[in-house]
């Protein structure tokens, strides 16, 4: 029923394609299209393993079954009905169907993927076959009707669940920034191993555990155990068994690096040292508890990322502004040299910090409209007036 080489649709958060793009390069995926919101291309059932498995920057890899008519509701319906249902499912499948559209040329997308469910039941009541299950919220294959104007297209998702579960957190946390986007951060700074990493606000550990996957080369996707892919008909266990292992055998356990975590809270510290342990990179970063006055970097150089409370996610924090204020002064007087990337989901915040940013960066926490802020830390840096 999939038409090959497939036609396939990764993900990632806005802003940062040309990083999602340059990860598929070397993964091995050769010929890439930048689109809004994430990167297309051309590949087969190896290809879908590989990145499912391999992507720090990637959300969802969608593969797309074909073109639908979207003229209207009935169109739909006939486009997705006539299609060969039988070669796609396995016996037993379970299956969930949702609709997006970019425009207003529908008024309810929800009565789309009804529609959708309804060409599915349809075609096996007509063949008098035993129909799969719906499933909401943990089916085996996850259908999506993408309607882009006068375009439509059905894709489904290789994934699963997104990519940026990666499975290591099991302690919940106010306000996290997820997987994803901390890999996306250390990848379009171009960090290097080599350089000194501090986060003086670790909270549940995200950017300094990424680090350190990206250090022992972990497959992103090692802990997970259930994948979309492995409901297609065209998924061959062997094939992804040979893939996997063969990615494993490339993590690499003996290199060192330093990677610094902090904050100011015992609990964020002990359940980013058990996350850590969960991601298999506890013995890389070297943790501590201080208040931001108290924090002061171990080297001459290095780089700062990290995710400040803003206000909005943790309202019990008083004098937040405060808190910028006395962060912007640790980096004028103890940080000479360095450069700094703060994640600010609260844009008012960036001027409290008191120095002139050499980037900003549009980037998605959650529902915020936050930014990626840059400081180049040089020696003599002054508060604007």
């Amino acid at each position: 029923m999939i038409k090959t080489p497939f036609k396939l649709f990764l993900t990632c958060p806005r802003g940062f394609e040309t990083t999602c793009s340059q990860e598929l390069k070397l993964i091995g995926i050769t010929h890439r299209k930048l689109e809004d919101g994430g990167v297309s291309f051309s590949g087969d059932m190896n290809d879908v393993y590989k990145v499912n498995y391999l992507s720090r920057t990637g959300m969802i890899l969608w593969l797309e079954i074909d073109k639908i008519n979207v003229r209207n509701e009935n169109t739909i319906y006939e486009s997705l009905k006539i299609m060969k249902w039988n070669e796609l499912f396995k016996p037993d499948s379970t299956f969930s169907f949702n609709c997006i559209q970019k425009g207003n040329r529908f008024k309810n997308t929800h009565y789309i993927s009804l529609k959708g469910k309804d060409a599915i039941v349809d075609y096996y009541k007509d063949k008098n076959e035993t129909r799969p299950n719906v499933e909401k919220q943990n089916a085996d294959l996850n259908f999506l009707i993408l309607i882009d104007n006068h375009k439509g297209k059905l894709l489904i998702n290789t994934s699963g669940k997104p990519l940026y579960k990666r499975g290591y957190r099991t302690i919940r946390h106010d306000a996290p920034i997820n997987e994803t986007l901390a890999a996306c951060i250390l990848k379009s700074i171009d960090w290097n191993i080599d350089t000194p990493l501090y986060d003086p606000f670790c909270g549940s550990g995200t950017i300094p555990i990424e680090a350190g996957r990206i250090v022992k080369n972990i497959p992103s996707g090692i802990l997970r155990k259930k994948w979309g892919f492995q409901a297609l008909s065209e998924f061959d266990k062997n094939n992804w068994l040979e893939i996997k292992n063969n990615e494993d055998s490339k993590i690499i356990n003996t290199r060192s690096v330093n990677i610094f975590a902090s904050d100011n809270s015992n609990f964020c510290i002990q359940s980013s040292k058990i996350h850590s342990k969960h991601a298999g990179v506890l013995e890389l970063i070297k943790f501590r508890t201080t208040e931001i006055i108290d924090w002061i970097p171990f080297s001459e150089n290095g780089i700062i990322i990290t995710n400040p409370p803003y206000g909005i996610r943790l309202h019990k924090i008083q004098g937040i502004n405060k808190l910028y204020s006395d962060f912007g002064d640790i980096l004028k007087s103890k940080c000479e040299g360095f450069n700094a990337y703060i994640i600010c989901g609260n844009r008012d915040l960036i001027k409290k910090i008191g120095l002139k940013t050499s980037m900003k960066k549009p980037i998605r926490i959650g529902k915020l409209d936050g930014r990626l802020v840059g400081f180049e830390l040089y020696k003599g840096s002054r508060k604007n007036k």
